[in-house]
């Protein structure tokens, strides 16, 4: 049995960007300014997502587009969400 598997729901970020039609850089930029949570990191440059992601990431979009908020705003709603 391989322990070190990581499970068939979680994703590599190329995975990631198919799934959301969202370029690599943007959703680097939404991880840095913490409008989607950070990936399980298995080493320095290998980084794992999830569902989670893909819905953090089709929400700041939609409130983008639909309410026509600025990333700023966004930040302050998604922060106090977790509040």
């Amino acid at each position: 049995m391989n322990h070190n598997k990581i499970p068939e729901k979680l994703m590599k970020m190329k995975k990631l960007t198919e799934e959301t039609g969202i370029p690599k850089g943007t959703i680097q930029y939404y991880i840095k300014e913490g409008l989607i949570p950070k990936p399980i990191k298995t080493h320095p440059n290998m980084a794992y997502y999830s569902r989670v992601h893909i819905d953090a990431i089709r929400l700041v979009k939609e409130l983008q587009s639909k309410r026509f908020l600025p990333l700023s705003v966004i930040k302050k709603i998604l922060k106090n969400k977790k509040d």
